[in-house]
């Protein structure tokens, strides 16, 4: 269950799109979210989880996004966040939230970046709504995305559907004609399992998250692994990257 409190922080656009196809937000903010870090213990205490609203730096007005708050690393002066279940937000404005010390919606003009509010309605439903999922939606559709953001996002996914292909194709020659989970102690083989339906599918799977990478990072097929979707959801239960060596026990 959402929290009754929620956090209220900024960010930008361009980092809300890249997010949304890794499923995963690490963000940074000048500021130590004690508050934050103590909610979040209080919230996994009874079971709930501590949703955040983000909104746009450029626009402080309009809110870009609600998620689950999954981490938070307090410094002495800054704060690393981490965010996973993102949502899209449309329509919605800093007005639509009220500040949990005053009960008060936040008033226009409002330019801090950072506050504990009330976790309005909109948000709970959104968090629990599992039939929708960010990953399933075109990011640039419903947060608008224009200009530079607008470009960056699509030669991202462009480079991705470019990537995924030439690793099958590779795993294809390389293995005989077939698709084949390269995680030790698996091999499933999509084709064999489903016939005809089955040829030519498998997941590819990024060994090392895209959320830890240098955003001028060259990604080569050496880093990405056919994967099945069972292994790779077991990868990544918990919001983990787990290697795939360790993954399957060896039980003989």
């Amino acid at each position: 269950m959402p929290s009754e409190i929620c956090v209220y922080t900024i960010i930008h656009s361009d980092s809300i799109a890249a997010a949304l196809q890794t499923g995963r937000l690490v963000g940074r903010e000048r500021k130590a979210w004690k508050s934050a870090a103590l909610r979040l213990g209080e919230a996994r205490a009874h079971g709930d989880v501590l949703p955040i609203v983000l909104a746009d730096a450029s626009n402080t007005e309009r809110l870009l996004a609600c998620g689950v708050l999954e981490q938070v690393d307090v410094q002495e002066t800054s704060t690393t966040y981490t965010v996973t279940q993102l949502r899209v937000l449309r329509g919605r404005t800093q007005q639509d939230l009220r500040l949990w010390s005053t009960g008060k919606a936040i008033a226009v003009g409002f330019i801090r970046p950072y506050a504990l509010c009330h976790t309005p309605p909109f948000v709970k439903r959104a968090l629990r709504d599992a039939g929708r999922t960010e990953l399933a939606l075109v990011p640039e559709e419903l947060i608008g995305l224009e200009g530079e953001a607008y470009h960056r996002m699509s030669v991202h996914r462009s480079r991705e559907a470019r990537l995924r292909a030439a690793k099958l194709r590779s795993a294809l020659e390389a293995n005989g004609g077939r698709l084949v989970c390269e995680v030790p102690r698996c091999g499933f083989d999509f084709e064999r399992a489903y016939g005809e339906l089955g040829r030519g599918y498998a997941h590819v799977h990024h060994k090392r998250p895209l959320s830890e990478r240098d955003g001028d990072e060259v990604t080569r097929l050496e880093d990405l692994a056919v994967v099945c979707a069972n292994c790779h959801a077991m990868i990544h239960l918990g919001n983990q990257c787990r290697p795939l060596d360790a993954l399957i026990r060896d039980h003989q």
